[in-house]
């Protein structure tokens, strides 16, 4: 992998209403929109299995993702897709198909997923199945409960593969949540690849089990698309981003001069923890 390559992230294509899942939803207009662009701006959507085979990507290379696996993307995303050939890879909550996203507020899981025969029908050529746990908990909670663990990796990583003809070996955190056990886990339940939500762009340097993606609105069309397909990153944003390597690597020192009893402070990180777990800063809570 000689170049480098951005990894979209998307949640729901469908219609917006105003409510809170409008902050994880891509109108169709908007998402054909960009797919257009795409295409106009001589992009080249690939799998992220290809990207990771080996060898020199074509030239503007970018994967597609989805996460959750909401099914008005079969509706309003899909036939899109397949209009220009791009290829997709999309993370499914094994245990909730057919069901909705009861991972969130009780109130608010009203949004269907896909059924398993939805994903049997999807164009093998184009559409790839991966796992997003079985239930969409977050794994640094489960950390210490092998059992718990192997029914949200293991069994969603199987559970598919005999009935899905397109049923592939990567991962997605939910919740964007994840710390470096949870890293290693996934990777020990033979998992090939994992996408995180942090930002940036990808390269043969790039951990494989922390790939980076940068989420796409409604309102990324144009210089906004252009930008973050070129740096992996969002950037039209006030107050900006701090890079997650950063908090990070602030956590992990502190937990070093700890151990030496050198105190610098308990600097704690943006989503109020300092232990060392990484969530993604630009993660979807939904995600």
């Amino acid at each position: 992998m000689s170049r480098k390559f951005p990894i979209l992230l998307y949640h729901r294509v469908g219609p917006r209403d105003g409510s809170y899942m409008d902050a994880y939803t891509v109108s169709p207009e908007a998402f054909r929109a960009q797919m257009e662009q795409l295409h106009r701006e001589r992009w080249h959507p690939i799998s992220i299995a290809s990207a990771l085979a080996g060898g020199d990507l074509p030239r503007r290379a970018v994967a597609i993702t989805f996460d959750d696996g909401f099914a008005s993307n079969r509706e309003h995303a899909w036939p899109v897709l397949e209009r220009f050939g791009f290829p997709a890879d999309t993370f499914i909550v094994t245990g909730r198909l057919a069901q909705s996203n009861l991972w969130d507020r009780a109130e608010d899981a009203i949004w269907p997923l896909l059924s398993e025969e939805e994903l049997a029908s999807a164009d093998n050529e184009l559409m790839t199945f991966h796992s997003h746990t079985a239930t969409h908990t977050q794994l640094t909670s489960i950390i210490n409960d092998e059992r718990a663990l192997r029914k949200e990796l293991d069994r969603s990583a199987n559970d598919l593969s005999d009935t899905i003809p397109n049923w592939g070996s990567g991962f997605a955190y939910p919740f964007g949540t994840w710390n470096w056990r949870i890293r290693d886990k996934i990777q020990s339940f033979g998992y090939s690849w994992a996408c995180s939500c942090l930002e940036g762009l990808n390269s043969a340097r790039t951990n494989p089990f922390l790939l980076r993606r940068v989420s796409i609105d409604e309102a990324d069309v144009g210089i906004r698309l252009r930008l973050k397909l070129i740096t992996g990153r969002t950037l039209l944003k006030w107050p900006p981003e701090r890079p997650a390597e950063i908090s990070l690597a602030k956590a992990w020192l502190s937990k070093e001069l700890a151990k030496h009893a050198i105190g610098i402070g308990r600097s704690r990180t943006r989503n109020g923890t300092a232990d060392g777990v990484g969530r993604d800063l630009d993660s979807q809570p939904t995600g």
